[in-house]
């Protein structure tokens, strides 16, 4: 409700309570009674209806064609991927099933001397991906492709390769709350234990690791 309300009023994410004061325009007032209901009533995510979302202290453009961001990623590439990774600083990094591009994307902003790839099967969340890369001004060191885990990285290695791929059961994948199935079902679920892309991409991954990635 405190990220609703502040979005609708163009607040910062940090805002303390002092904002409470402030009054609502009848527009704002009406944007979030319409909001609400839709979060409510629909079980609409809330970045969804906002058409943003907020991942390793960056914004990034978000909507139904990808999944929402919320990965524990997030920390590793604000510490710099310490403790799990101890080479020299990356300068090829690559973003496995990236969905709207929020790991490569970070990882890019946070280490400015590398280059990133970032990969989906899916076109639809890969258009999303490159709006990103036009938004976040990176076009010249992100590069985005479509290709089937590694099918199209051919010759390809990287210092390190991040992924928060599909890990979702069959069982739950049916039982999920309502919110998850705004999202695209490709990116949640992964076979009948939730593990059948993270087996490939782990199969797969020393072909296009340097050999201190």
């Amino acid at each position: 409700a405190v990220a609703l309300v502040l979005d609708v009023t163009e607040l910062p994410a940090d805002s303390d309570e002092s904002v409470v004061l402030r009054s609502l325009t009848a527009t704002q007032a009406a944007s979030i009674d319409e909001m609400l209901l839709k979060r409510t009533q629909e079980n609409i995510p809330l970045p969804y209806l906002t058409g943003k979302a907020r991942f390793a202290g960056l914004d990034f453009l978000c909507d139904e064609r990808a999944i929402i961001p919320r990965s524990p990623i997030a920390e590793l590439i604000r510490n710099h991927f310490r403790p799990w990774y101890n080479g020299p600083s990356p300068t090829a990094i690559l973003d496995l099933c990236c969905g709207g591009g929020c790991i490569g994307l970070a990882a890019a902003h946070y280490l400015p001397d590398a280059q990133v790839d970032i990969v989906d099967l899916d076109r639809r969340a890969l258009a999303l991906a490159k709006e990103n890369i036009e938004k976040m001004a990176l076009l010249d060191r992100v590069h985005a492709h479509q290709s089937d885990l590694f099918g199209g990285l051919e010759g390809r290695r990287y210092d390190l390769i991040l992924s928060n791929p599909p890990y979702v059961d069959e069982r739950d994948l049916r039982a999920m709350p309502a919110e998850y199935h705004y999202e695209p079902e490709l990116a949640l679920g992964s076979g009948p234990d939730g593990l059948t892309l993270a087996r490939k991409i782990l199969a797969r991954a020393q072909n296009h690791l340097n050999p201190h990635g």
